[in-house]
């Protein structure tokens, strides 16, 4: 079981400390909540990321990188480039030859 605790002080007329009031709230199903959702989001990570695909997705306002794939960064990747979030395909591309 787990329990999430709050309490405040409780002081009498001079100031001083007399007790605490408190509540506990069993938070039990939350944390499971938010493990299944960890190992879940540590799933779809590893499968990301086990392709060669190249997968992403961008803001639909800037048309930035939000996030990429081993694939996308492999690809675009070397030496002296470095594929980062919140690029935009003019960026990432090569100007077209005229």
């Amino acid at each position: 079981m787990y329990l999430e605790t709050s309490g405040l002080p409780i002081l009498d007329a001079g100031g001083n400390l007399t007790g605490y009031r408190g509540a506990d709230t069993d938070v039990t199903e939350r944390r499971r909540a938010e493990k299944a959702l960890a190992e879940s989001q540590a799933q779809v990570l590893a499968l990301f990321n086990s392709t060669n695909d190249m997968i992403w997705s961008v803001d639909p306002e800037t048309f930035g990188l939000v996030t990429f794939n081993k694939g996308l960064r492999d690809y675009f990747s070397t030496a002296r480039f470095e594929i980062k979030v919140g690029m935009t395909p003019e960026r990432l591309l090569p100007q077209s030859m005229p």
